[in-house]
């Protein structure tokens, strides 16, 4: 018999504490804790929404913005294939806490091993950029007992960061990180965070903005979502947007004010999933065209911009998603080899977590995309290897 073991910290979850309101920074325990705010938060159907913190250095801080897909109509919010959106995305459970791997990894190569991390929940559709509620027009009827879809991304991140702010005073470095859909809001909270704490070092990781670049397709989106309504709180930075604008201004509002800021764009050249969007959208073109576009647009708009741009079509970099590569030798029987995209994947035998790590070093790092974009280039960097009992 062969029994196949793979390390429990790869899938498994730390404990978990429930607060069901806002507690005090000391009253967080070591392991994740799963917020309830309550007050003006709320999930696309009106459910309960929660945020998830995991104390580690106070004045390390990396606020991740995690995706789940995005929705703008009662039919895109409902359930798939007809729709655009299962139920993890309009819900908030215990099982949306972060699993030990990516960013999330406590080993020591990982740059952000010791950072308090503030998980933002997703369960409303709208990019986390979201202050509007719209009457339900679903036509499945397992979605028409909601009456109405309330895209409150943004008071929900907003009410997270408040709590932050207010009980963490020594913060010195933060990190603005998103993933997938999670990522395309992340530059209005660079804007309200260096607006908020001007000599803080923020960096921003953007990881799959920019694959939506679609000029008025993008339009009933962020009408749907009153991205426009946030954006009053914010004058400075809508007052650089051109009118329409898509999502990429928001990269070229955020980076023009804040030039000190190096704001990035992480992606696959052929991402499947931002793929499969854009072909919900009617695009004419195909995702690595628009990604090639997007790098194009802000390029020619702010100086600090950088992209790394990996072959393949891997979705999700960062969160600590696994994949394998079929190993046919004998030491370990035949079985694949087991991956973190986080610390394997890469360009020119550069990983993504070496490319951000010397990001947050305040090294100097380039724009760096892939040769042969066709295929993902496999770093053995911490590979999550195989325990064999014969």
């Amino acid at each position: 018999m062969t029994l196949i073991l793979l390390p429990l910290a790869v899938f498994t979850q730390d404990p978990i504490t429930i607060h069901r309101e806002l507690p005090r920074w000391e009253d967080l325990l070591s392991d994740w804790n799963m917020i309830y705010p309550g007050e003006e938060t709320q999930c696309l159907y009106g459910t309960p929404y929660a945020f998830f913190v995991k104390p580690g250095k106070s004045e390390d801080v990396f606020i991740s913005f995690p995706g789940g897909g995005a929705c703008w109509s009662g039919l895109t919010c409902s359930n798939e294939p007809t729709g655009r959106l299962d139920m993890g995305p309009k819900t908030i459970s215990i099982d949306d806490v972060p699993s030990n791997g990516g960013i999330f990894s406590s080993q020591p190569i990982n740059p952000f091993s010791d950072f308090t991390h503030i998980h933002i929940g997703y369960c409303t559709g709208d990019m986390h950029m979201g202050g509007n509620s719209i009457a339900n027009d679903s036509p499945l009827p397992e979605n028409q007992g909601y009456p109405r879809l309330n895209f409150n991304g943004y008071n929900n991140a907003k009410t997270a960061l408040v709590w932050l702010l207010e009980q963490n005073h020594s913060i010195k470095k933060l990190v603005v990180g998103g993933f997938t859909s999670g990522s395309y809001g992340t530059p209005i909270y660079v804007h309200m965070l260096k607006e908020l704490l001007p000599e803080t070092e923020i960096y921003h990781i953007g990881d799959g903005i920019g694959a939506i670049h679609l000029d008025d397709k993008v339009q009933p989106l962020l009408e749907a979502w009153g991205t426009d309504i946030i954006l009053d709180e914010y004058p400075d930075m809508k007052y650089g947007l051109p009118s329409p604008y898509q999502f990429n201004d928001l990269i070229v509002a955020a980076g023009t004010l804040h030039p000190e800021v190096t704001m990035t764009q992480i992606i696959s050249a052929n991402d499947r999933v931002f793929s499969e969007l854009v072909d919900y959208l009617e695009s004419d073109f195909d995702i690595s065209e628009i990604i090639r576009s997007s790098q194009d647009y802000i390029n020619l708009r702010i100086p600090n911009f950088r992209f790394f741009t990996l072959g393949g079509d891997a979705h999700v970099l960062g969160l600590g998603h696994l994949f394998s590569v079929e190993n046919p030798g004998n030491s370990n029987m035949g079985l694949p080899t087991i991956y973190d995209r986080f610390f394997s994947m890469g360009i020119n035998n550069i990983s993504y977590s070496q490319w951000v790590t010397n990001l947050i070093k305040n090294k100097s790092i380039n724009s760096m995309s892939c040769v042969n974009c066709e295929k993902t280039e496999i770093i053995p960097i911490n590979p999550i290897s195989f325990e064999i009992d014969r």
